[in-house]
């Protein structure tokens, strides 16, 4: 039974799918098999369940024909991928333009691997993993790598040799293969290496003050982590000297220059020549290093004959069911590695099932992978070849004033980050500022706790994603409530996205900023932690009340209105998203009549169809400053039709539920403009 991509379903009067070729055996071959052939086992069982007449076709198996569906990657025919599904082609079925005369499918999603001295590799992209992840191929395929991008890749970086971290880690390697390790501070920019890895708690063995002024900087490579010691290998198997790690090659005991470092980050991951990313260790002391468990990440495997294209050679292809290779790992869920990742312009992923290269040009030509399936779907090797990183790290292509596009990337990137874990909650901000270094390069905009001046007010309308899990506000002090960084969990931008003037007609913000203003921790991290911050302006206010306790779907709440004459019951106005569960409602979840007055102020009408109505922030009044209203962030709002729907059903229905000339709600229509400060 081979597959023979010449073998159409197609004829001249039956135009059926070009990718449903036909097995020449028929459905009794397949049937008499099952004894020997553990893919005919696995097909017959497969097929069978798909069926409601499966006896009827056993009696007419030497009629019915065995067929395939397949998937490429592009529009052209090759190279194969995927069988997506096998069926049954019956002579008696009606012919469907979809799937001709195919009566029974059954939706396999099997990869299709090819070892590369076989003739099938030529028409099918995929390969068998090499297990050995640390082995002298797989650095050799890596040295290729690197090589192809600094010498060839025009899109990617520059090596600039302008900077140098203050300290690296100096590797000689003797005649035995022993390493000598020292923390070395060069007097001249050389190529090296860097790592990011997980640290998996605090680290026994990290550079202090004490051991740079003592003098003896010397490392015994026996009590580093292995993930440690595995960078340490791939480094000198590369054919490099410098290793940067951050626990040895940062003081960690010294917080001025621990923050001067931190900022440096841009500088360090662009300026490295590759950076390690050991995506499969959770921990410091795992490596990353250790053979791939292939059976672990294949369901199974089949061997089958596979006739090549135009010539009568046959070849050898594999159908196997190969895990996600892009999977989340455990790297993917720890804050500070997020940063690592971005800002470096070429990646050696060491992950759980294979081996790969990341660089601005390695979407362009695929293969930078060490098997199985080259294409890459991760959300960061998406970014990294977007435009904007082109733009930054040292390509030909100049970088330009910022626009909407990377006021979008930047919502992105925050919304990305913030799914990922941070040991210290404090870290938030200050674990993405290189980013926010490099963004700044092209937006040129003043930058203030999290968000860029340009994209205010709009950007103030970001808000907890709905994957995200309800929890409480912290105790410690983060950032400012208008911040995202003041709370946990995921955000995103997509109230902001819908209300900024970008593809739709311009918003007229209803709410006047005159002032944004941070404090920060450390003077010279300009993109790191806050101490505090404000945001002064003016607009419309309104009272309203919130119960947070009452049952909400999803992760919306309603907010209620007592002020209106002749009410006797709260009435739903109008539709919230909380930042974070308050302390007054978590005492007690049971007890669902406690509630919070709260201020909205309105920030604007969107006129897009997909979500039409008002926005705003959900206030907390704090004690008044020199006669301004002072607030904090509770959340935002919006319109909900659902919510108008509701009021009407219950006979309470109010003058702004349906729309006013002009596409705006008269919610707020008759509040005074008021000036006020949100810390």
């Amino acid at each position: 039974m081979a597959i023979d991509l010449e073998q159409k379903a197609a004829t001249e009067t039956e135009k059926a799918p070009g990718t449903i070729v036909l097995f020449r055996p028929k459905l009794d071959a397949l049937l008499s098999a099952q004894s020997t052939c553990q893919f005919s086992q696995w097909l017959v069982k497969g097929l069978s369940t798909k069926c409601v007449n499966w006896p009827d076709l056993e009696q007419r198996a030497g009629d019915i024909s065995l067929c395939m569906d397949y998937l490429t990657y592009t529009f052209d025919p090759l190279p194969l991928v995927e069988v997506t599904w096998f069926g049954l082609w019956d002579p008696r079925e009606e012919f469907d333009e979809e799937y001709g005369r195919c009566r029974v499918r059954y939706h396999s999603f099997l990869d299709v691997i090819a070892c590369p001295d076989n003739p099938a590799s030529e028409f099918v992209s995929t390969r068998p993993i090499n297990p050995s992840i640390g082995s002298q191929k797989n650095l050799s395929l890596s040295r290729r790598w690197i090589q192809e991008c600094v010498e060839n890749h025009v899109d990617c970086p520059r090596l600039t040799g302008k900077f140098m971290p203050k300290y690296v880690l100096k590797l000689l390697q003797n005649d035995t293969n022993q390493y000598h390790i020292s923390i070395y501070q060069p007097s001249s920019p050389e190529p090296y290496t860097a790592l990011s890895y997980c640290w998996g708690g605090d680290q026994p063995h990290k550079t202090t003050r004490a051991k740079i002024n003592s003098g003896n900087l010397e490392l015994s490579y026996h009590i580093l982590p292995a993930s440690i010691q595995d960078a340490i290998r791939v480094t000198v198997g590369l054919g490099y000297q410098y290793l940067w790690v951050d626990s040895l090659c940062i003081v960690q005991d010294e917080g001025q220059e621990k923050a001067e470092q931190i900022a440096l980050m841009p500088n360090i991951y662009t300026s490295a020549i590759v950076t390690i990313v050991a995506s499969r260790a959770n921990r410091a002391v795992d490596g990353f290093l250790q053979d791939i468990d292939v059976k672990a990440v294949t369901k199974f495997c089949f061997k089958l004959p596979f006739k090549c294209p135009g010539s009568s050679t046959v070849g050898t292809v594999f159908l196997s069911k190969i895990s996600n290779v892009d999977d989340p790992e455990p790297i993917d869920f720890r804050g500070w590695t997020f940063q690592e990742r971005f800002l470096s312009p070429r990646v050696l992923d060491y992950a759980t099932k294979q081996l790969s290269w990341t660089c601005s040009s390695s979407s362009v030509d695929e293969g930078f992978r060490d098997g199985w399936k080259l294409r890459s779907l991760k959300q960061d090797r998406l970014l990294l070849e977007s435009n904007f990183f082109t733009k930054q790290m040292g390509s030909a292509v100049p970088a330009v004033n910022g626009s909407h596009i990377d006021v979008q990337n930047w919502r992105l990137m925050v919304a990305y980050y913030t799914r990922r874990r941070l040991t210290f909650p404090k870290d938030r901000i200050l674990a993405i500022s290189g980013v926010a270094g490099m963004f700044a390069t092209v937006l040129k905009d003043q930058y203030a706790a999290g968000h860029w001046r340009q994209s205010l007010p709009f950007d103030l309308l970001w808000s907890k994603s709905p994957d995200s899990t309800p929890e409480r506000r912290p105790s410690e002090y983060l950032a400012p409530s208008w911040s995202w960084a003041a709370v946990t969990g995921e955000v995103w931008f997509w109230y902001a996205h819908k209300a900024s003037p970008s593809d739709m007609p311009p918003v007229t913000p209803d709410v006047h900023l005159t002032d944004v203003l941070t404090e920060l921790e450390e003077q010279t991290a300009v993109f790191g932690a806050v101490t505090s911050g404000c945001i002064k302006g003016s607009g419309s206010i309104r009272k309203l009340v919130w119960f947070g306790n009452q049952e909400a779907p999803d992760h919306f709440h309603a907010l209620h209105d007592y002020t209106i004459e002749g009410d006797t019951r709260p009435v739903p106005l109008l539709r919230m998203i909380p930042d974070a569960i308050e302390d007054e409602f978590a005492k007690d979840p049971s007890r669902k009549d406690v509630s919070i007055p709260v201020h909205l102020l309105h920030v604007g009408t969107c006129t897009n169809w997909g979500i039409r109505g008002l926005f705003g922030l959900v206030l907390r009044e704090m004690p008044s400053v020199e006669q301004r209203r002072r607030f904090t962030r509770l959340g935002i709002f919006h319109n909900s039709p659902s919510l108008a729907r509701k009021r009407r059903a219950l006979g309470v229905a109010r003058p702004w539920d349906s729309l006013a000339e002009g596409d705006n709600l008269a919610f707020f229509a008759d509040c005074a403009k008021e000036d006020f400060e949100i810390i």
